[in-house]
């Protein structure tokens, strides 16, 4: 998923613009540390969630 498309499912799902650019600002950055970031798709199932515990523990396993 691009920047783009977490940017319109974000909308879609009530989250603000700024909240929206910090998450994508801070995905990046971590790219640019060479570290890997959650994907947008975990970001998405995150916010739908309401928790971010659940996508953190399936991503550890997988």
């Amino acid at each position: 998923m691009t920047a783009a498309e977490f940017r319109e499912m974000a909308r879609a799902e009530g989250v603000s613009e700024s909240a929206i650019e910090r998450e994508i600002a801070m995905h990046d950055k971590f790219i640019r540390m060479g570290m890997q970031p959650a994907s947008y798709e975990e970001m998405i199932a995150a916010i739908r969630t309401k928790s971010c515990v659940a996508i953190f523990e399936s991503s550890l396993n997988s």
